[in-house]
């Protein structure tokens, strides 16, 4: 046992020294790489992952309590300026958007649509949103029957109901 450990240590010592003479060896100029500023471009196929908008994933995450859908709300991208910088009043700390009588954050954090997809097959079914409304806090109904969110004009909020079988939906409030 102690010859094979010996014969261990002397292969490590040669490959030690051999790769410690390799980088003495070198003949790279330390100073030469750093003020080589090309640049090399990454592939196709990762290119595209890291530059596809993020908006436009799809998470299946919001399954319906039966378990027959999923929904998924649109967004738009980033937040525009013309509804980030609309007026809003603040009283006491919370930000009103005083021409619509909502919450800063519903005015500003909303999507264009939604999209309800089976978990059986995998097709999408558009929901019906009015033309020009955002929509925000999409939910289930406890049987999974139907959808419930607001939609957002510039000047209201209302609440609708969808079915989530043909993309059907109308306004409740």
């Amino acid at each position: 046992m102690l010859k094979t450990f010996l014969r261990i240590g002397a292969t490590a010592a040669v490959v030690i020294s051999a790769s410690a003479s390799a980088v003495v060896g070198q003949s790279v100029d330390p100073q030469a790489v750093l003020a080589d500023k090309n640049f090399v471009a990454p592939t196709n196929d990762i290119a595209e992952m890291v530059l596809a908008p993020r908006y436009l994933n799809v998470t299946l995450v919001n399954v319906s309590p039966d378990k027959k859908w999923f929904f998924h709300e649109i967004g738009d991208g980033p937040v525009t300026m013309d509804r980030f910088s609309k007026d809003f009043d603040e009283l006491g700390g919370v930000f009103i958007d005083y021409a619509a009588n909502r919450h800063r954050n519903l005015t500003i954090r909303s999507s264009i649509g939604v999209n309800v997809i089976s978990a059986s097959d995998g097709s999408v079914t558009e929901v019906a949103v009015p033309s020009g409304a955002r929509i925000s806090n999409t939910t289930w109904s406890p049987d999974g029957g139907h959808l419930a969110f607001y939609v957002h004009t510039d000047d209201e909020t209302h609440i609708y109901v969808a079915n989530p079988n043909n993309g059907s939906s109308q306004r409740i409030t």
